[in-house]
């Protein structure tokens, strides 16, 4: 099924460039959209949309006072996207804060670049924000503890060498001994849980930053320590991996 978006954004011509990329997409449909804090107001309403990609700046007022406005009457306020401009980042910033139970993702001007990869991420964490963990999740002490289904997986930390996306919701630890662990629970959900030895690296992989050998600039594939086979980076996340292993 795919996701119902509703676009708020004052300049028609970015608007219509919003709704043309949604619409394009797989798992995307845009039912709705405004340049003015009123009409996004009713509209939302009316057309109780999955999620919101919302400028910061509108005709009429701003983002702040949208969401605030829903909150007021204790509308149900879908994940929230920020789209702002690099001038407008500190405010960003700060709806990030005053509104963290709905804003998931700030998405910064322009964007067209690496669409794809920034897509896939947004609708990820979208997906994420609805769905209820199935895994029960316990990380203490550098231990996972993972009850899936009859069986309880204990996984250190240091075992870890990445973890993919296993598709239907699922994800797949691979160690440096036995078989992979299939667990029920998105990428996002065991990140945000997770240490920070675990990074992302691609919409479908994380690996523990300890296991990495080296990276091919060239190719964009960080290799893992007794790995000939490499795994491909995203452009977006690419600039994180380099300060990482700075």
């Amino acid at each position: 099924m795919k996701i119902k978006f509703y676009v708020v954004e004052d300049e028609p011509e970015n608007r219509r460039g919003m709704i043309n990329l949604l619409n394009s997409g797989d798992h995307s449909l845009v039912v709705g959209d405004a340049d003015t804090v009123n009409h996004a107001f009713l509209g939302i309403i009316k057309e109780k949309p999955d999620a919101l990609m919302l400028d910061i700046k509108l005709l009429e007022g701003d983002a702040f006072i949208l969401l605030e406005k829903l909150r007021e009457i204790h509308y149900p306020i879908p994940p929230v996207i920020i789209v702002t401009g690099h001038l407008d980042f500190e405010l960003a910033q700060q709806a990030l804060n005053d509104f963290r139970d709905y804003v998931i993702h700030i998405l910064q001007k322009p964007f067209l670049e690496n669409w794809e990869e920034k897509y896939y991420l947004i609708i990820d964490k979208i997906r994420t924000y609805y769905l209820k963990p199935s895994t029960e999740f316990w990380y203490q002490d550098q231990v996972f503890l993972f009850r899936s289904g009859h069986n309880t997986y204990r996984i250190r930390l240091k075992e870890i060498e990445y973890i993919e996306v296993g598709g239907n919701g699922t994800i797949i630890i691979h160690r440096d001994f036995g078989d992979p662990v299939k667990i029920y629970m998105t990428l996002n959900q065991f990140l945000h849980k997770s240490s920070q030895e675990v990074v992302r690296i691609h919409r479908k992989y994380a690996v523990n930053k300890n296991k990495i050998d080296h990276i091919d600039h060239e190719d964009r594939m960080i290799y893992l320590f007794g790995h000939q086979k490499g795994i491909d980076i995203g452009e977006v996340f690419y600039p994180d991996i380099i300060q990482i292993i700075q």
